[in-house]
């Protein structure tokens, strides 16, 4: 009869038929079940509680190893048993007997040709038979295929004359296409006998260990996904719970993947593999190595196994639970088995594999990734395989596999030409992730620059290079070579070179660096068409008077028509920022949080950096000094000081006049004594630096450092002859710190000179006119004030708009020309002004910054975070920091708080924050069809 059950299942029919009344006739059971299928388990069971029941349980294990150890099963089962002394002295003499040298005609020959002595037998299992009179007896043997063939004699005799007898015999053997001990088992089975075959756990037994042993809250679907990656192998599943309550008890929280490989998971992996035999593990390390190319034949060539060997390993690896598919159902598993084997073993076999799936014209990204868990590539062909699959994973974006490909291939490469080749890939490649790892290759592309081997291509990136890492005379030599060389780059690249330089020493580069001969091909325009050189003057009027309608279509423009991965980042960066000082905000920072998304997508590193970097600055200027702070921080981290180079500067200057706005004075000195490349103040960066240095010690009382910072800026401003105000806006702190230092006069005077500029921005306009309120005499600070308001609310700079209005409020109530309004009242501002059509800003929101502002007045119409994200063309995670923010800003527990603020008029309904009612119909404008999700789909 064959039952085929659980463990639990067949736990509770041995006990059926050990305490019914079949057990008074001797009776042998049949345990069969795959690998960790829990059989061992069952069998220690069963004979626990068979002898606290009073039976005399007799309990050996066989093993591979004693195999040949004739009687060694045999020897097991008296002495662990609770014989009568005379007994247990009487065993060891009739098993050594057993095998003394047989009389001529007695005794035959095993399955394996081993003599034994009938008669030795035979008194054995009759003593055996005499201590059971009265008593039962349970003979339980674990792995009977393991077993001496001289024990298999002495289970024969025995099952041949225990009928009589309360005894029952309980073999556990392997579940297996083939089965062992063919003879063993036609005579054990040719009497009445029952036949266990092992079930796996269902996910129903697995749920109820999970709630018999959980201490914790568990996820619902846990027993569902340990069920999916055990197979229900009753090993595996109990090795998975224990590691997944020991993580929880650790603080680990609940999980619901369950895919937390501990040291339980991978012992009993191994357990499973190694108890059975060694083609079992062979397959198992074969369909490792191969992963999703294991087939019975390739497993057949890769292991020299009998493909007939393979296919029952494989059905024995898939009926344990651990393999489906020729693949393994948890992925940890291939790295379990790997990690077994010595370095030398693992380098040989996906060697082996490489040139297996080469002979068989696999795909070259699947043989790379072979060479590549080898760990070396030391012959020729592995060169031009590398090198492919390495351009294939750029094109799909996986930059960090493409150079371990060309790292493998640079070290492998033999061949100049090849060698070559190879590292102009490396170059281009791995400068995104890693700007560090291409520097020891700069002096070899300068050999080859002189050698006339470089593309315009190359060129511009190894200047890129030796720029950020502030290598100006070796910028000079290379500049001096390609003219002695008479290179002129083709329009793209010399556009490319220009926009490199544009961002590192600003609109004045070309006074300082020569380039004219160098990109003399970017001259030549089409008539009616934008060129690649407009760009650089357009940029260049935003630094000196602000951003206008021209500079943000022409940022649309360059960022919506180039592709993603062939963009310069310089000139992505300067676009953004282009957005952003035009009063485009909103737009630069969903311009950043796309880029953001498919830089992530891609590993570009240095990218990631520069671009949250710039997402920082647009905060900063959007009056959000806590986002910008944080991005920044992440920019330094993404990129490490190595490789950001003299680019520090940028994400420093950001986070130091965040951490100054917060009121953060410790943090920001801290990150201005971090240390800087001395090549970095060569830059329009490194003024950036020294700027928001000077703000540092301007808002720390420090006024003698803070005007020796500052006027160091203005003086190599001057002699560099850069006028970039919106960039660095530095009369601004100039007047402040002189002020600040008790020289009223000259700062009025310096003030008044700049206000007498007809180009002056409106941004600077207003905050110089509000500076001058501050130190002038009460009756002049009105209209003064009235002034910077008009012409900061066209400056798009809501932070300082606020502050010259709350200053405005308060020189007024001075003045005692009316008392101060409400909190929530600001109408005086129109009175004042003159003018009823300016929106009143409630008191409540200068707390706020404008895009937190925007958030705030969509929340507390009871839009939910989705349809906010959508509204104001942001990420559902940047609403979400923006909602952490002001509720802690304004002191409220969440969304009801905000509605009661809208209810009580606290907010003002200001048509530039917030987009178009629901209800209203579509506006037409230029966000209503934003190219940036499509400029990402293009360069994925």
């Amino acid at each position: 009869m064959l039952i085929r059950a659980e463990q639990h299942e067949a736990l509770e029919y041995l006990l059926k038929l050990f305490h019914g009344r079949s057990s008074d006739n001797g009776r042998v059971v049949l345990v069969s079940g795959t690998l960790g299928s829990g059989k061992t388990q069952l069998l220690h069971e069963f004979s626990r509680q068979a002898s606290d029941a009073g039976a005399l349980v007799l309990h050996a294990t066989a093993s591979r190893a004693e195999r040949d150890l004739q009687m060694g099963v045999t020897e097991q089962l008296f002495r662990c048993a609770d014989l009568p002394s005379e007994l247990a002295e009487e065993i060891p003499r009739l098993i050594s007997e057993a095998f003394s040298p047989p009389r001529q005609g007695v005794g035959y020959r095993s399955e394996l040709g081993q003599p034994v002595e009938n008669e030795a037998i035979r008194r054995i299992c009759n003593t055996l038979l005499g201590a059971c009179e009265g008593r039962s007896v349970v003979v339980a043997i674990d792995d009977v295929h393991f077993a001496d063939t001289a024990s298999l004699q002495v289970l024969l005799y025995l099952q041949r004359r225990m009928h009589p007898r309360r005894m029952l015999m309980v073999l556990n053997e392997w579940d297996r296409p083939q089965p062992t001990l063919p003879l063993f088992r036609a005579e054990i089975t040719r009497v009445p006998h029952s036949r266990i075959q092992l079930k796996l756990m269902s996910e129903r037994a697995i749920g109820t260990i999970l709630e018999r042993t959980a201490h914790h809250p568990r996820d619902p679907q846990l027993a569902s996904t340990i069920h999916r990656l055990s197979g229900g192998n009753p090993i595996l599943a109990h090795a998975l719970i224990e590691d997944h309550h020991l993580e929880a008890s650790d603080g680990g929280g609940v999980r619901t993947d369950a895919s937390a490989v501990g040291k339980s998971f991978e012992m009993a992996v191994l357990t499973c593999l190694y108890r059975w035999e060694p083609q079992i593990l062979c397959v198992a390390i074969g369909i490792a190595v191969l992963q999703k190319h294991a087939s019975p034949v390739l497993l057949s060539r890769l292991l020299d196994l009998d493909q007939r060997e393979v296919i029952q390993a494989i059905e024995i690896l898939t009926h344990a639970g651990l393999a489906h598919d020729n693949e393994f159902r948890h992925p940890d598993v291939a790295t379990v088995v790997l990690a077994s084997l010595s370095r030398e073993d693992q380098t040989q076999l996906f060697s082996r594999a490489a040139k297996l799936l080469l002979d068989l014209g696999m795909a070259t990204t699947d043989i790379a990734a072979q060479i590549v868990a080898a760990g070396e590539a030391d012959s020729d062909w592995t060169v031009p395989i590398l090198t492919d699959a390495a351009e294939l994973e750029l094109a799909a974006g996986k930059t960090s596999t493409a150079r371990l490909y060309l790292n493998l291939a640079l070290a492998a490469a033999t061949d100049d030409d090849q060698h070559f080749a190879t590292l102009r890939t490396f170059f281009h490649s791995t400068w995104q992730t890693n700007p560090s790892a291409v520097a020891p290759h700069t002096a070899t592309l300068r050999e080859a620059l002189a050698e006339g081997r470089l593309t315009g291509k190359d060129i511009v990136a190894l200047i890129r290079t030796l720029l950020w890492r502030g290598d100006m005379a070796a910028v000079s030599a290379v500049l001096s070579e390609a003219k002695r060389s008479e290179v002129t780059l083709g329009h793209q690249e010399g556009s490319e070179l220009l926009l490199v330089f544009h961002w590192f020493f600003g609109p004045s580069f070309t006074r300082s660096w020569n380039l004219d001969d160098l990109c003399r091909g970017t001259d030549a325009r089409t008539a009616g068409t934008r060129t690649e050189t407009e760009p650089i003057d357009v940029f260049s009027r935003v630094w000196a008077r602000g951003g206008d309608d021209e500079s943000t279509s022409v940022a649309e423009d360059v960022l919506s028509a180039c592709r993603v991965d062939d963009m310069p980042l310089e000139t992505i960066t300067t676009s953004i920022l282009a957005l952003a000082h035009g009063d485009h905000p909103g737009r630069a920072l969903l311009w950043c949080d796309e880029l953001i998304e498919h830089a992530g997508r891609r590993g570009a590193t240095t990218w990631l950096a520069q671009l949250k970097a710039t997402r920082a600055d647009v905060c900063l200027r959007d009056g959000d000094p806590e986002a910008a702070a944080q991005l920044a921080e992440e920019a330094l981290s993404l990129a490490g000081d190595e490789n950001w180079g003299v680019a520090i500067g940028y994400p420093l200057s950001i986070l130091i006049q965040a951490d100054i706005a917060l009121g953060r004075m410790d943090d920001a000195g801290r990150e201005a004594r971090r240390a800087v490349p001395s090549a970095m103040f060569e830059t329009v960066i490194g003024i950036r630096y020294l700027y928001a240095r000077g703000r540092l010690a301007l808002a720390a009382g420090r006024t003698t450092e803070a005007l020796e910072n500052l006027r160091t800026c203005a003086r190599r401003l001057r002699v560099w002859r850069l006028d970039v105000p919106a960039l660095i806006p530095l009369t601004i702190s100039l007047v402040e710190a002189t002020f600040q230092a008790g020289e009223s006069e000259s700062a009025r005077d310096m003030a008044l000179s700049h206000l007498e500029e007809p180009a002056l921005d409106p941004r600077t306009r207003g905050v110089l006119l509000r500076i001058l309120a501050d130190n002038d005499e009460a009756q002049e600070r009105p209209a003064l004030l009235r002034e910077a308001i008009r012409c900061l609310r066209a400056s798009g700079d809501r932070v300082e708009l606020a502050r010259a209005e709350a200053e405005l409020l308060r020189v007024r109530a001075e003045l005692g020309t009316y008392p101060p309004p409400p909190e929530n009242d600001e109408s005086a501002f129109a009175d004042e002004l003159g003018t009823s059509e300016i929106e009143p800003t409630p008191a409540v929101v200068t707390h706020l910054s404008r895009a937190e502002l925007r958030v705030a007045e969509l929340a507390a119409q009871g839009d939910s975070n989705r349809e906010i994200s959508d509204k104001l063309w942001i990420t559902v995670s940047t609403v979400e920091q923006h909602l952490t923010r002001i509720y802690r800003k304004l002191n409220l527990p969440g969304r009801a708080g905000l509605t009661s603020l809208l209810h009580s008029d606290m907010f003002a309904a200001d048509p530039d924050v917030l987009p178009p009612p629901a209800t209203d119909p579509p506006q037409p404008g230029p966000e209503a069809d934003h190219p940036a999700a499509e400029m990402a789909g293009r360069g994925s």
